[in-house]
């Protein structure tokens, strides 16, 4: 749920929306209003994964030396909770944040190493994706209705955040 945008991440890329945007439906994931044309634009999309790159770098230092108050990714997932969950009676403590991390941290080091996990989470997340574009409602003026070109913008991202946290895990370890 927090990090589950098809094409950006929620918690870096925060335009007061795009959790209304995120249903879960039966157990599955759903889409609404998929409009793509912001996180298109090359410098939208540049900035994204700056900020990307920038937020793991400061998570991995500030995982090893423990830091949670200060940390970015820590403080947008706090965000995160206080703007959209604190209404249904949800609070985050400082050790589930540095479980969060740590688990996004893991997930990160486990996909950028293995490319054979990789392609094995790629299809089925891409399956997933498909069957929730093509339930989900699209925007008529900004619709991604060809399979082929939806497959290739979510591949576009996919590779796009790899490249960023790769890029990440060497900034962090300089």
């Amino acid at each position: 749920m927090i990090i589950n945008m098809w094409d950006r991440m929620p918690t870096i890329w925060d335009n007061d929306g795009n959790i209304g945007n995120l249903y879960v439906h039966n157990k599955k994931p759903y889409a609404i209003d998929n409009i793509a044309g912001a996180i298109l634009v090359e410098d939208k999309s540049n900035e994204h994964q700056l900020k990307i790159e920038q937020i793991i770098a400061t998570s991995v230092k500030n995982d090893a030396n423990g830091i949670i108050q200060g940390d970015d990714f820590c403080e947008s997932i706090r965000k995160f909770f206080d703007n959209n969950l604190s209404s249904y009676g949800y609070e985050i403590s400082d050790d589930c944040l540095g479980y969060v991390r740590k688990g996004f941290l893991e997930a990160i080091e486990e996909w950028s190493e293995d490319e054979s996990h990789f392609e094995q989470v790629l299809d089925v997340v891409w399956k997933d994706i498909n069957e929730m574009l093509n339930k989900g409602t699209w925007d008529e003026e900004d619709s991604l209705d060809n399979y082929s070109t939806k497959k290739e913008f979510f591949l576009n991202n996919y590779y796009a955040m790899r490249r960023s946290f790769n890029n990440a895990k060497i900034k962090a370890s300089n």
